[in-house]
């Protein structure tokens, strides 16, 4: 079928879900952190396009579709036809998978006409507002914006949230556009005893536009916050930063409610993953190093510090306040686990956040 196309390398999963790790140490540094054996659940393979039709290993292939060779391309141009007219594409993707192959949960900043163009694939969705009860891993963290749950075997007792998920479920078959909002988390399975060639086109969105907002603002807080704390011991840099994130909230008692929640959520379930073997190790090693809050409090931080701290912290509510709630959430909570690994590096994180609980 396509034999003549030349040999593509892809990934080869050893489990139908594959669940992927961004090997981004400025965004997601926990995964490049000392000590920590992350297990990948798949290896790269050789392949032509038209042994996919035939192999019986797991194939997972993506690539963006610029790069790909332009015989299999040219009967899908013009992408632009398969989304809206009022907003250009900003990335376009080639997916290829065999049969049982998911991805995890998950969910993307940018709108996602996503086409079927051989084989089937069934999604399961869920709604943002499910943020809370799908487990997201920390946004720093190699699987971000992936959900912990695994749903071939859902714990319940450590994810009891699982019961209370409201799921869509879609079959995509030849031929068929499927839109997805910017927030909707979508695990995906190649179902069908045939491979399966998709294509999803990517546009920007208002909530991509917020998240570039926000990220705009890391920079500029973490110059100021970094500056400020040349001089300053450690326990100082947490009392800063207790009065920045707890700024990000109507008052003190919301900010506990809402921080214990990225870290009920996000982080008190990382001991069970057996893809990060001592990750939890480093955590509690870290906890029992971090300063007592008497040694916090103590702390003093100037006036002058203060008022211009709380410019930035102006600034950045208003962005938070212009959002829809949902989305507010999950920003909120990727902006205060960024911002505390830049002040406090990615291993403190973890304890910083368990403050909000005790």
């Amino acid at each position: 079928m396509f034999s003549h196309l030349p040999l593509i390398r892809a990934h080869a999963p050893t489990d139908p879900t594959v669940r992927l790790h961004y090997i981004d140490s400025l965004h997601h540094p926990l995964g490049s952190v000392d000590g920590v054996n992350y297990h990948r659940p798949f290896l790269e393979d050789e392949i032509t396009v038209d042994n996919i039709y035939t192999t019986d290993k797991l194939v997972y292939y993506m690539v963006d579709a610029q790069y790909i060779a332009h015989e299999l391309t040219a009967d899908l141009v013009p992408w632009r036809h398969l989304t809206v007219e009022w907003r250009p594409p900003a990335e376009t993707n080639i997916w290829i998978g065999t049969p049982t192959l998911t991805t995890p949960a998950h969910y993307d900043f940018m709108h996602n006409f996503y086409t079927q163009i051989v084989g089937m694939k069934r999604f399961v969705m869920f709604p943002p507002s499910d943020y809370w009860n799908l487990y997201i891993f920390p946004y720093i963290h190699p699987s971000s914006r992936q959900t912990q749950i695994d749903f071939d075997n859902p714990n319940i007792e450590e994810f009891p949230g699982y019961k209370k998920l409201k799921a869509l479920e879609v079959i995509l078959e030849p031929g068929n556009t499927l839109y997805i909002p910017p927030g909707w988390f979508h695990m995906v399975s190649v179902v069908g005893k045939n491979a399966s060639i998709s294509l999803s086109v990517h546009l920007d969105s208002v909530e991509s536009e917020n998240h570039e907002a926000v990220y705009g603002m890391i920079d500029r807080i973490h110059r100021f916050l970094r500056r400020v704390s040349l001089d300053q011991d450690f326990a100082w840099k947490v009392k800063l930063l207790l009065i920045h994130v707890n700024s990000l909230f109507e008052n003190p008692e919301i900010a506990k409610q809402g921080i214990g929640k990225i870290y009920e959520s996000h982080w008190s379930h990382l001991h069970i993953d057996n893809h990060s073997e001592g990750l939890h190790d480093l955590f509690v090693e870290k906890r029992d190093q971090f300063p007592p809050s008497e040694q916090v409090e103590s702390s003093t931080i100037s006036d002058d510090i203060l008022i211009k701290l709380d410019r930035y912290n102006i600034a950045l509510k208003q962005i938070f306040k212009d959002m829809r709630p949902e989305w507010r959430d999950i920003l909120r909570s990727n902006y205060i686990e960024t911002i505390a690994y830049k002040l406090l590096e990615e291993l403190n994180v973890e304890p910083f956040l368990r403050i909000f609980t005790l």
